[in-house]
Order: C-alpha cells, then sequence, then structure tokens
C-alpha cells in the first residue's frame, strides 16, 4: 500500500483573532445586577482587557461568567478557610466532603475557562493572535507557490 503524499506545508498553527472584526469596538455595558465581588472583579478586569485590547461589547457574557465564577470562588474560599474539617457527616450518616469544596471547585472550573477564552493569562494572549491580513496571506500564498515549483520567491523591489 503506497504512502500517503505529506503537504508541503506541514502542520499549520492555530489563529485566532484578538478581537473579531465583525464585533464593534468599545466595552461591554456593565449589568445593573452585578454587585460585591464580582463588580470588584469587573471593575479590575474590564480596564486590563481594554487596554490589551481583547474585549468588545460580545465578549459580556463571558466576562459576566467570569466574575461571577470569581465572586463564587472567593466566598466558598472564605467558607472553607473557617472549617474546623473538610469533611462532613451526610444526612445518611456517611462521611463526604463539605459542599463549599464542592462549590469552590466548580466555580473554580469555570472561572478558568472563562479567563482562557478572554486571554487572562500570558499563555492565552499568545494564543489570540490577530488574523492575518490578506496581503501577508497573499505574500505566504505566493511564496509556497514558488516553493513548489522548486523556484526562488522573487525579492522584493
Amino acid at each position: 500500500m503506497p504512502k500517503r503524499k505529506r503537504s508541503p506545508r506541514g502542520a499549520q498553527p492555530k489563529r485566532q483573532a484578538a478581537a473579531d472584526p465583525r464585533h464593534p469596538g468599545g466595552l461591554p455595558e456593565l449589568p445593573d445586577f452585578i454587585e460585591g465581588l464580582a463588580l470588584e472583579e469587573w471593575q479590575r478586569v474590564v480596564p486590563i482587557l481594554e487596554q490589551i485590547g481583547k474585549v468588545t461589547p460580545a465578549d459580556r457574557a463571558i466576562l459576566l461568567g467570569y466574575v461571577t465564577a470569581w465572586a463564587q470562588w472567593r466566598e466558598c474560599q472564605a467558607m472553607v478557610a473557617g472549617l474546623d474539617s473538610i469533611m462532613v457527616v451526610s444526612a445518611r450518616g456517611l462521611m463526604m466532603l463539605h459542599p463549599a469544596l464542592q462549590g469552590r471547585d466548580k466555580a473554580l472550573a469555570q472561572m478558568l475557562e472563562c479567563s482562557k477564552r478572554l486571554g487572562l493569562s500570558p499563555y492565552d494572549r499568545e494564543r489570540m493572535k490577530p488574523p492575518v491580513a490578506e496581503d501577508e496571506r497573499a505574500a505566504e500564498e505566493s511564496v509556497l507557490e514558488y516553493a513548489k515549483q522548486g523556484a526562488p520567491p522573487p525579492r522584493p523591489a
């Protein structure tokens, strides 16, 4: 059986847009129901995202998910810090983890997922490179076409 031909381009990295050009610029509107720890986190993180150019009004739901998960995580963490034991006796008489631990872990998972989508870590920001411009893409395709033909690409004037 003949071997499958490999593409001369190799593995192409996945590219994600920093801000979707189809969405208007600006900041998401602060909902009136956000309060307490969630409001504090909104006020902390939105200026940071604005400064690095990683937020649009279309990101409001993800941002809401992040700040509410942050508030839940902080509240559960405060409860866990005040516990004498992380184990409790259930209504059936069985030993189980305290519900605040489970709530904390779920909130942390949601917070981390939303933070990835917002680009809140250096790793995630690196992966959210802006899309390649059309003129750059055309130049890449031109070089690849010359490479397929075995000829060197023309030098820019």
